[in-house]
């Protein structure tokens, strides 16, 4: 945070460009100065434009991208290449030089622009062992199953790995047809962040993805999946492990929203714990005090998604067998106590606390790349840090109450949990301790 701290009156943004290329692809710089960029490539695709039948293809795209890319080419300019994909978004990353920029553009041009699917077979090998490593991630599987309950029949209940029987049916075909339905230039965006001169930026995009058109046949447009939110619950029970994995969550905002923001607060308030904090019990988070001081868990997250069309507010827990009961009472005390008691003290700890996080999350040219793009495509423009400050100094008390009653108060969550649960309470008591008689 010290990087941006030269003044409180001093504008935080950086001066970011944005041109729109004849093909739609449109691209984003900000100069950070120093000797490195990041070229990010972020495309509006993943799991939710996926099926049943066709669940990983985008985690099968991602890793013959990867297994595509020149090795040798990379290391001679001593660069770095990244993949992922998400629900709704994939993204590539190249970290290399100031004066290999143009380069570098190139190499990612080429992976969009002219995808090579020959090598699927030793692709599919990676996206299994990411699936496995994904299995093997308490937190991640919980929470996959939180989303496949919230949003069930929908594309956002898919997990970005994909599932086993799926990924193993996929052919070359599927990956090259995600690709001509996907990797349009409207649905694409180029992030450069770095030492960066964006007109040669420009030109550059403009020669590497000049193969990337905007047409579609009227019966090709990738439609935007319905999503709908169920309140439910997956449990599974498995004694032999040490620690339950659960997690809680109710319906929450979209991204274009201004109660994404609200719930985004709310979250931070709730805050994150785990047994390597400073603070004991004198934690200023009231679960992480409970965490300290009774062990109630061994560690848990608040979080806030949100999608284009809606999103998930809730927690992330690890706890004991026998803390569960108690757990499940002072987390959903905390939620009812924002509808209802919020303080504008607590809410100005939180405000410090997000705007730390959203410094934090640019600290490095490669995540400026990567939240440029998301905000370009999510909002058709690079929201400067300014304007996130304004908004969020710009929230009160009274508000987030409110966006907390309309979200949080007496409705139906969404239970994901396995391990040890016997102590879980059944879904209607949980359902139960979302309202207040009193109120």
């Amino acid at each position: 945070v010290a990087r941006f701290a030269h003044s409180a009156a001093a504008p935080l943004s950086r001066a970011s460009q944005l041109t729109e290329l004849g093909n739609g692809v449109r691209v984003v710089s900000e100069d950070l100065g120093g000797q490195t960029v990041t070229i990010g490539v972020s495309i509006d695709c993943g799991s939710r434009y996926e099926s049943e039948d066709t669940a990983g293809v985008s985690s099968l795209v991602v890793h013959s991208l990867l297994s595509q890319s020149d090795e040798k080419a990379l290391n001679a300019m001593g660069a770095e290449l990244k993949a992922r994909v998400g629900r709704d978004r994939l993204f590539l990353a190249l970290r290399c030089l100031s004066r290999d920029v143009t380069k570098g553009i190139e190499i990612l041009g080429q992976l969009v622009a002219n995808p090579d699917f020959a090598n699927v077979e030793s692709a599919r090998d990676r996206a299994f062992r990411e699936m496995a490593s994904v299995d093997a991630n308490p937190e991640a599987v919980v929470m996959n199953g939180l989303h496949a309950m919230a949003f069930q029949n929908t594309g956002l209940a898919l997990p970005p790995v994909g599932r086993s029987e799926s990924l193993a049916r996929l052919s070359r075909k599927d990956c090259e047809n995600y690709v001509n339905l996907h990797f349009k230039g409207p649905r694409v965006v180029v992030a450069v962040a770095g030492d960066v001169d964006h007109d040669l930026c420009v030109k550059t995009v403009d020669k590497s993805l000049a193969k990337v058109n905007a047409f579609y046949d009227k019966s090709e447009i990738p439609a935007l999946s319905r999503s709908r939110y169920t309140g439910s619950d997956l449990r599974v029970r498995d004694d032999a492990m040490p620690l339950a994995h659960i997690a809680i969550a109710v319906e929450g905002a979209p991204r274009d929203s201004s109660d994404s923001l609200a719930l985004s607060l709310a979250a931070t308030l709730f805050g994150r714990w785990d047994p390597s904090f400073g603070g004991g019990a004198d934690s200023s988070s009231y679960m992480g005090l409970c965490s300290a001081a009774d062990a109630l868990t061994q560690g848990f997250r608040a979080f806030n998604i949100s999608f284009a069309d809606s999103g998930l507010f809730g927690a992330y827990f690890a706890t004991e067998r026998l803390k569960q009961e108690d757990l499940l009472w002072h987390a959903t005390y905390e939620w009812k106590r924002f509808c209802t008691e919020l303080t504008d003290n607590e809410l100005r700890r939180a405000k410090n606390a997000f705007f730390t996080q959203l410094l934090r999350r640019e600290e490095t040219s490669e995540g400026v790349a990567d939240v440029a793009g998301e905000h370009v495509l999510a909002f058709g423009r690079r929201v400067p840090l300014d304007e996130w400050r304004e908004r969020v100094l710009g929230l009160s008390a009274a508000r987030v109450r409110d966006v907390c009653n309309e979200h949080v108060w007496d409705r139906c969550p969404v239970v994901s949990a396995f391990g040890p649960i016997e102590q879980l309470e059944d879904y209607e008591i949980v359902r139960s301790k979302f309202y207040w008689f009193r109120y």
